[in-house]
């Protein structure tokens, strides 16, 4: 198969050979000793204590919310996407996430999101706020793409509170246009 992207034919399998995986993409920001924009800062994790997983389009060959409760087994993992008006992708957490309520609950500085980036730019194109928790499996969220042009991207996991906002994870993907 064979994508049109910035006027030239590549391959998929060239494309996805680019990407980073997350633990890369999070190494390579370490190492480099990128400096985000406040309020974000870098939050390096510790695999052995915490997961926290996106599985982007998990359901592409298979009926929507496929993932829903389910383990990995089940979803499918695409970093190239085709450009459309929803990006669909699941997420696992044995982490500590926020939910605001009350007050803070229309904060847009309080709780766990997901966020699509341009690669190491704070500039948020879209997101979505993780609004429950659950125990096991993957849970699905839809995220509006439809606005975005082809590219390289990034999906950040962000804990937002008043000190700041913190990377606790990045997954790289790549969108064209179909």
């Amino acid at each position: 198969m064979f994508l049109f992207v910035y006027a030239a034919v590549i391959s998929e399998t060239t494309i996805i050979e680019e990407i980073f995986s997350p633990d890369e993409a999070m190494s390579y920001y370490i190492a480099e000793s990128y400096n985000f924009t406040y309020p974000y800062t870098l939050v390096e994790s510790n695999h052995t204590k915490s997961y926290i997983k996106i599985l982007i389009d998990p359901c592409k060959s298979k009926r929507e919310y496929c993932c829903e409760g389910y383990g990995e087994a089940m979803c499918e993992d695409n970093l190239v996407v085709y450009a459309g008006p929803n990006l669909e992708i699941a997420w696992a957490n044995n982490n500590f996430a926020v939910i605001c309520n009350n007050e803070f609950e229309n904060q847009p500085d309080c709780g766990d999101f997901i966020e699509i980036h341009p690669p190491g730019d704070t500039e948020i194109m879209n997101y979505v706020r993780i609004t429950q928790l659950y125990s096991s499996g993957f849970h699905t969220e839809f995220l509006y793409t439809k606005n975005i042009t082809s590219g390289h991207y990034e999906l950040w996991w962000v804990h937002k509170d008043r000190s700041g906002y913190d990377i606790l994870y990045i997954k790289p993907f790549f969108i064209v246009n179909a």
